[in-house]
């Protein structure tokens, strides 16, 4: 709301991060006020994600650090999105490039029911039909397929089926360096091709549909998801498996979009990473029907750890649990 007349000039925001409680949905209206008369009211939504913080140290019996002890909280407090498999879909980020260009892996929590009787499940997330897209699906008899460059590339889960309602973790991840693309299922690798050529996708991207047109546009999901990361790295297999089961914090290395899915009301989603590639949610609902993922962290060479993003409420009591594989 820039304005010479305004008697702050050039005040193009505005930040109220006073006395907010993360994790909660603000409503702003905004009127500008100048000397000759004032605007009509503007109005948007405020969030702060969730921001706890828990931080402490492991040591043994007789005070040595302990590293490398994965330090677990619980309650789990969360929610999960689910689609109708006919017009539900959200859609995500702006209009610049993606940000990668050889190397990325996708990862989401999937879920749906045995009673789906259709046969292609439809999409979890991805850009199709933009000139350089690619699309991660529940395809026909409930398989993962993930479909690279306009076809480019098109690689399908093996012995896998979906729809057993219950949750799974699926991953693809494309490394121009192995010159492969990967699926991951529940961490374990179900199938590999090679890589195909490099593109430069770009958002906005579409969550549980796609941008086909046509007489029956997109290809909507039927079931839940939660829990979707982009990366602009190829994880390893090990990497996928240390962190599948745990949330993340949105500052690691290479994270580009990360959605939790734990706003549980109105119609939007937000980004954890500093990317902010939020996004609004079109007629899929909220459920606290989730994934087992625990609000975790490791310890360092010196036994510190910190568990950071936790979603919280007024009064909530954690329990703090170690293990070490």
């Amino acid at each position: 709301f820039t304005n010479p007349d305004i008697i702050a000039p050039g005040i193009d925001y505005f930040e109220d991060e006073n006395n907010l409680d993360p994790g909660m949905f603000y409503t702003y209206d905004v009127i500008v006020t100048n000397y000759y008369n004032e605007s009509s009211v503007g109005s948007d939504v405020g969030f702060i994600n969730p921001n706890g913080k828990i931080l402490g140290r492991v040591t043994s019996t007789t005070g040595n650090p302990v590293a490398d002890v994965e330090i677990s909280l619980s309650p789990t407090l969360g929610n999960a999105l689910e689609f109708d498999g006919v017009s539900d879909y959200l859609e995500v980020g702006g209009s610049n490039d993606l940000g990668i260009t050889d190397e990325i892996t996708i990862e989401a929590w999937v879920f749906v029911d045995s009673t789906i009787t259709e046969s292609r499940i439809g999409n979890i997330i991805g850009n199709y039909n933009h000139s350089e897209s690619f699309n991660l699906e529940g395809y026909t008899n409930g398989r993962v397929r993930f479909y690279w460059n306009m076809g480019d590339v098109n690689i399908y889960s093996t012995g896998f089926d979906m729809r057993d309602s219950q949750w799974h973790h699926i991953a693809a991840v494309r490394s121009s360096t192995e010159n492969t693309i990967s699926l991951y299922i529940d961490g374990q690798l179900n199938n590999e091709t090679t890589a195909g050529s490099n593109i430069n996708p770009s958002w906005p991207l579409r969550i549980g549909d796609d941008f086909r047109s046509g007489d029956s546009p997109g290809i909507p999901f039927n079931g839940k998801l939660d829990d979707i990361r982009i990366w602009s790295v190829a994880l390893d297999s090990g990497l996928i498996n240390r962190n599948m089961n745990r949330t993340l914090s949105g500052s690691e290395t290479g994270l580009l979009a990360y959605w939790k899915f734990d706003e549980g009301n109105n119609d939007y989603i937000f980004d954890m990473t500093e990317f902010d590639n939020d996004g609004r949610v079109f007629g899929a609902t909220w459920t606290n029907i989730i994934p087992e993922i625990n609000v975790s962290g490791f310890t360092d060479d010196d036994g510190n750890y910190e568990v950071s993003g936790i979603f919280y409420g007024t009064g909530t009591t954690f329990t703090v649990s170690p293990s070490k594989p």
